[in-house]
């Protein structure tokens, strides 16, 4: 677990495929350099080659390190331009969608993979001195000329994907594309809850976090085996995204006898703590990022209740998406259907909560937002099982009691007519 949770974390940082890039243009300019050596008539039967001296040769490299170092940091200013206006005009949890995008990272990585190339081959050039004879890489430089070009053209496109990615829908409709993702993998395993089942009437004995953080990582397969190999039963105790207070119980143990110190090294190291929250098994997560940006769209300073309409269809994206496929395994038995490992998840009425609860609460005085989540849960309504209807029934009328908070007659009416439509709809 602690690899995979390294992996995760490095994956999506800022360093890794920029590092990547240099290993492979440094191994790059170490290879075109062999290859001149050995070939060093080459250039005069091809005009299109460099041809010119070492001092020529030196010239143009160090304009091309020069100019590439230069954009390097170019282009992280503009990421960390990028990342304060996400953070500022949106909520600071969509920083992670910024930070571990591809193409910022491999754009930032061809700009300094370009000047570890130039560098690397400008410092093989010799002129004749002192009986050394001279000798000037010219293919290398001509492949350094290529790199250049490249990376301009990456450039070019780096300022429009910028660009583009910072747009309030492109940045809603990742979230919702990851989660949704998620959502497909993770809601599919089996349709027992385990919300039924009951403990063993002893008591249980607990393990212990060892630590703080966000419940981001747990391998759920490798608790099942320990569980079935030591006969015992395990309860998770907190959901995957939620927070883990040091010394607070972890893990329930049946029987409390088997809670032993080294079941307990074992325990914990299924699970990986982080200092915020991972998509990964945690599809809630994607559902608080929109409901944060609809609600920074509609708080006084901004309010943009546009934006916060984008926000409630990609939220109804999301429960589509759930709704319609069954609830994460949270019961898993052994071979002979004994009870093993017990899992808390979010089940489908508590993500409907999730993603209308505060935005009717905060956006109870607007009927733009009244009306859309409205709508969406209609929409959601066509599209999901009938046993999924009831959470939204509800929400439809949580909204219709909202309506009454409205300051104009026609607003409320228009409010409550679409809440009445709704929910002869809902319960057909």
């Amino acid at each position: 677990m602690p690899l995979r949770k390294y992996w995760a974390t490095v994956r999506d940082s800022l360093w890794f495929i920029p590092s990547i890039w240099v290993v492979v243009s440094a191994g790059l300019a170490f290879g075109m350099i062999t290859v001149d050596r050995r070939t060093p008539e080459f250039a005069a039967d091809f005009p299109l080659v460099f041809g010119g001296g070492a001092e020529g040769a030196r010239g143009l490299l160090s304009s091309i390190a020069g100019s590439m170092i230069t954009v390097a940091g170019v282009t992280f200013s503009i990421t960390i331009v990028a990342l304060q206006l996400a953070s500022s005009q949106f909520s600071p949890r969509v920083l992670r969608n910024f930070m571990s995008d591809r193409s910022s990272q491999v754009v930032l990585g061809a700009f300094i993979g370009a000047f570890t190339y130039a560098i690397l081959v400008l410092r093989s050039i010799r002129a004749d001195a002192d009986g050394i004879s001279a000798f000037v890489p010219s293919l290398s430089v001509s492949a350094g000329i290529l790199y250049a070009l490249l990376a301009l053209g990456m450039f070019v496109y780096f300022i429009h994907h910028i660009a583009s990615r910072i747009q309030l829908s492109a940045i809603v409709g990742k979230i919702a594309d990851e989660t949704t993702g998620q959502v497909q993998a993770e809601w599919t395993a089996s349709d027992e809850n385990g919300s039924g089942w009951t403990p063993p009437d002893d008591p249980p004995g607990t393990v212990s976090a060892g630590g703080s953080g966000y419940l981001q990582l747990i391998d759920l397969e490798e608790l099942r085996e320990i569980a079935e190999r030591h006969l015992i039963l395990i309860r998770l105790e907190v959901r995957p995204g939620s927070w883990v207070q040091e010394d607070a119980p972890l893990f329930s143990v049946w029987p409390a006898s088997a809670a032993t110190e080294d079941l307990a090294r074992t325990l914990r190291a299924q699970v990986s703590l982080g200092a915020q929250r991972s998509i990964e098994q945690d599809a809630a997560f994607g559902i608080r990022q929109l409901v944060d940006v609809a609600l920074k769209a509609i708080s006084p300073g901004i309010n943009d209740p546009t934006s916060a309409t984008d926000c409630i269809v990609r939220l109804g994206q999301i429960l589509v998406a759930s709704g319609r496929r069954h609830h994460p395994q949270r019961a898993f038995r052994d071979e002979v259907g004994e009870l093993r490992l017990v899992v808390p998840y979010h089940d489908w009425p508590e993500l409907v909560g999730l993603a209308f609860d505060q935005l009717r609460q905060y956006g109870g005085g607007s009927p733009d937002i009244l009306l859309a989540m409205v709508g969406t849960m209609r929409t959601i309504a066509t599209a999901v099982p009938q046993r999924r209807h009831d959470a939204l029934a509800r929400q439809v009328e949580l909204i219709g009691e909202s309506a009454s908070e409205l300051t104009l007659a026609h607003d409320r009416q228009q409010v409550s007519a679409a809440v009445e439509r709704a929910l002869s709809e809902i319960r057909g």
